[in-house]
């Protein structure tokens, strides 16, 4: 990647460690690998910027630890890995966060919600719907408590749209109706784009295999292919979100960053 001279606001991208569960693999790579267990790491995203701290993602919902271990999904996920914690861990109070852009509305990605009540969250409006009423096949996922705070500040956006210099969120859709990623310029890095459960893995990624837990595959298929060609437009890379290869022996997690 070369580096950019945009005009981006982002100054670092932290990489904070909210835990993790076991899966089968095929629930990450549709029709393959059933049978592999893996653990599957749940980033949290920081950002600082010349506009203040901005989130992407919240980890999981604390409480829905005893239901994971009653499913049988070992979770690791500790005290020391909710969000309060975690930006405790950065040197961060929860009031701090001044914007917080939720890639969808999963359990673990909008489970810090409940921790950030002055913060002004940011998800596309068919996601942010649907998450109150979904299909049967999805109920488990949304745990309406994790995230129902209608007095907090809502911003319901539809599509592509560019936040601040720098941090631009992109519908890719297909996981959930309205999941979307991010695309970083960060001024020394480059283009990093935050894929979310768009890619589950690397491998997702490069043999174009759509994720195993999704609301409609075609369009998984094509935000794949749509993430795939903005990372060559603009000279960037994808990261996955939960791949536990590259989270253990490539990523930089805090307190190390990516500048």
């Amino acid at each position: 990647m070369k580096k950019r001279t945009t005009g981006t606001v982002v100054e670092k991208m932290f990489l904070l460690d909210g835990g993790s569960v076991e899966l089968d693999k095929s629930s990450m790579t549709f029709g393959h690998d059933a049978g592999q267990k893996v653990r599957v790491p749940s980033p949290v995203y920081l950002f600082k910027t010349k506009q203040g701290y901005v989130l992407f993602d919240t980890g999981w919902w604390p409480q829905a630890v005893p239901l994971l271990d009653g499913l049988g999904l070992k979770p690791a996920i500790t005290p020391a890995q909710s969000l309060p914690r975690l930006l405790e861990q950065a040197e961060l109070e929860p009031d701090q966060i001044g914007k917080v852009i939720l890639s969808h509305l999963h359990v673990d990605h909008a489970g810090g919600v409940q921790f950030l009540p002055k913060a002004e969250f940011i998800v596309q409006k068919d996601e942010y719907s649907y998450a109150f009423h979904p299909h049967a096949f999805s109920q488990l996922a949304y745990i309406q408590p994790a995230f129902d705070f209608p007095s907090y500040k809502w911003t319901l956006i539809d599509g592509d749209q560019v936040l601040m210099p720098g941090l631009t969120v992109v519908l890719a859709n297909g996981h959930t109706p309205g999941l979307q990623a991010l695309i970083v310029d960060l001024p020394e890095t480059g283009v990093v784009i935050l894929a979310s459960d768009c890619c589950y893995l690397g491998q997702n990624l490069d043999q174009e295999i759509i994720p195993g837990i999704v609301w409609d595959p075609t369009r998984a298929l094509h935000s794949i292919k749509k993430l795939k060609t903005l990372a060559h437009l603009l000279d960037g890379v994808v990261f996955p979100n939960h791949d536990i290869d590259l989270w253990e022996s490539t990523l930089r997690k805090y307190p190390d960053f990516y500048a």
